[in-house]
């Protein structure tokens, strides 16, 4: 039993390690590859730059993220870098995306906006899946081929039996990248639907129910997952059965001017699914409901940036216990410990 929490630990701590290398040195290459792609594959904005991260940033242009370090609970980020993926090249960000880019949410709330922020919601979730599959394999290969002098300067926590636990034949990092694979062919699916319906202006295939609040502007959030429980428990996922399909939403939180609006969106061949999940949510009351979203936001967004205002707001106790509950719900999964909150718990994102 020793042996396995030990082996647990440094598991968590090379999923650490290589969560930081998958941020600062991603794979290029653009999502919509094809003829008429720009040969410079840029640094897109997830999160919009001007009308999003703007919204919330400090004077000096900065706004505050949650740090994959377990000893640095929260990172300052400029907005120029925040939330930016290399998976589209110039063209295809700039003409695809021009039309929410250059106004508020508010001066829009179209179904051609909604969409948009669906699409960029899954497009860097996409690109953020290929870029773990490709890194981890990368390190399968060095395995493979025998090469454990690297990945024993890469891991110095990692012994030879610690390797073979970790990379070789049905470890654990093998089992998360199958699971990445078949997600990966869930997510191409969704995505080739989205890019054939924009290209008809076929904005409708979503359906999208808009939340206002009206708020102190904390937080923005772009993200693509699939829900496992509705707020009264019931499961709308089995998120174990890797043979069935999920079903997912897009969520976008857009700090405006005074409110925030909380975007939730789903394909309309998943309603019958996922309509009850939009109608538990909207039909709780106005403090129930933040409650419910700040649960949402921590469980299953990780492309997710905080005002300055906000972070200051916390406690100590408070910051570490957002950072242990983000890092255990989006990064570690499973291997966490101890990221539960109180059921009555809130952080303040919305008020």
């Amino acid at each position: 039993m020793k042996e396995m929490e030990d082996l647990i630990k440094k598991v968590k701590v090379a999923q650490q390690i290589t969560q930081k290398e998958i941020v600062n040195n991603g794979i290029s290459f653009c999502l919509l590859d094809g003829a008429d792609c720009s040969e410079k594959i840029i640094k897109a904005h997830s999160i919009q730059n001007k009308n999003m991260l703007a919204q919330i940033s400090d004077e000096s242009n900065h706004v505050y993220a949650v740090s994959h370090d377990k000893d640095k609970m929260f990172e300052k980020k400029s907005v120029n870098k925040a939330s930016t993926f290399k998976g589209l090249c110039g063209f295809h960000d700039n003409s695809i995306f021009e039309y929410i880019d250059n106004d508020l949410y508010s001066k829009l709330e179209s179904n051609k906006a909604n969409f948009l922020y669906a699409f960029r919601a899954i497009s860097r979730e996409l690109y953020a899946k290929k870029n773990v599959i490709h890194k981890y394999e990368a390190l399968f290969n060095k395995f493979d081929t025998n090469d454990i002098a690297f990945l024993r300067k890469k891991f110095p926590i990692f012994n030879n039996d610690d390797l073979r636990s970790a990379f070789g034949r049905d470890s654990f990092f093998r089992s998360m990248i199958y699971g990445n694979k078949i997600a990966v062919k869930e997510l191409e699916k969704t995505f080739d639907h989205l890019v054939t319906s924009y290209k008809k202006c076929q904005y409708d295939v979503l359906k999208t129910k808009v939340i206002k609040i009206r708020d102190k502007k904390n937080i923005t959030v772009s993200s693509f997952f699939a829900p496992e429980f509705n707020s009264k428990g019931d499961q709308i996922n089995d998120i174990e059965n890797l043979e069935t399909a999920l079903k997912s939403v897009f969520l976008t939180v857009i700090p405006d001017e005074n409110s925030s609006y909380i975007l939730i969106s789903y394909l309309k061949k998943d309603a019958k699914f996922l309509k009850p999940f939009t109608k538990d949510l909207m039909n709780l009351s106005a403090d129930d409901t933040k409650v419910y979203l700040e649960r949402i936001l921590l469980t299953h967004c990780e492309n997710m940036y905080f005002s300055e205002e906000f972070i200051n707001s916390l406690d100590v106790d408070q910051r570490s216990r957002l950072h242990t509950y983000f890092l255990g719900s989006t990064l570690d999964m499973n291997l966490a410990e101890g990221y539960s909150v109180e059921k009555n718990e809130i952080f303040g994102m919305f008020i």
